[in-house]
């Protein structure tokens, strides 16, 4: 990751929990669990308070699934029987939201331009 693509991710990650605080409380959980840097939602996740009180961590083997760039949530719709909510770490370090399919998590990782 580029010193830019850093100061992105950084002011981002700053304007966002200024919005909705609650980000804060979030990364340092998940960065106690690993990764580098924790990726704003583009807008304020309802969710994150229920996340926040409810949610946990899973492990277990996973599979790559390479599919159409550009193109999470219809790729992840395009294979998922039963949706909830969660993270994943990226190749980068970087949480990012991702969708559960029963027993699987698969990773949303749309690429990013900075």
């Amino acid at each position: 990751m580029t010193p830019e693509q850093k100061t992105f991710l950084d002011r981002r990650f700053r304007d966002a929990a200024g919005k909705q605080p609650e980000l804060k409380r979030l990364k340092t959980m998940l960065l106690r669990m690993g990764g580098e840097r924790v990726v704003a939602p583009p807008k304020p996740d309802r969710d994150l308070p229920m996340l926040l009180e409810r949610g946990f961590l899973t492990s277990g083997p996973t599979t790559l699934k390479v599919m159409k760039s550009s193109s999470c949530r219809q790729n992840v719709a395009s294979v998922w029987a039963k949706e909830s909510s969660g993270l994943s770490v990226s190749q980068q370090g970087m949480r990012s939201a991702t969708t559960a399919c029963g027993d699987n998590i698969l990773g949303e990782s749309c690429g990013t331009e900075f």
